[in-house]
C-alpha cells in the first residue's frame, strides 16, 4: 500500500501531515520504519 493510499485510509487529506505525525509517534518517517521491519 502507499504512503498516499494508507493516508487517505485514515483520513488525512496531504501526505505531509501524516508524515509528521507518523515521524513525531515513531521518531523516523514511514519509509524507513518500513525498511527496520524489512531488515
Amino acid at each position: 500500500m502507499t504512503h498516499e493510499a494508507f493516508c487517505q485510509v485514515l483520513g488525512y487529506q496531504e501526505t505531509p501531515s501524516f508524515v509528521r505525525a507518523f515521524r513525531h509517534w515513531t521518531g523516523m518517517p514511514p519509509a524507513s520504519y518500513r525498511k527496520s521491519l524489512t531488515g
